[in-house]
């Protein structure tokens, strides 16, 4: 479908104004990009109606880490105390 419906907007743009090869390249591939922006998001709203839990990611890097949250399309970063993204890596226990 996508496929039929990027032609009829290239097949009437054309019709009104006459464009090069390399315009319509460049629509062919605004169209394209613009479906799939569309296509992902509603992907995840998807995911989330039918009952996607969220997905929590960690990076445990050596000096520092860093965790985030996906929820709801949206990547939320968890800052520490001091209200910085990474967090220390290693714990010091008295």
């Amino acid at each position: 479908m996508q496929k039929q419906v990027n032609q009829s907007a290239i097949t009437r743009s054309t019709a009104r104004i006459p464009l090069k090869e390399s315009k319509i390249s460049l629509l062919k591939q605004a169209l394209e990009r613009s479906f799939r922006k569309y296509e992902d998001e509603n992907t995840m709203k998807l995911n989330w109606e039918l009952g996607a839990e969220p997905a929590i990611g960690i990076d445990l890097g050596t000096t520092y880490c860093c965790v985030a949250v996906f929820y709801e399309g949206r990547t939320i970063v968890i800052r520490n105390a001091e209200g910085r993204n990474q967090h220390q890596a290693t714990w010091l226990y008295p």
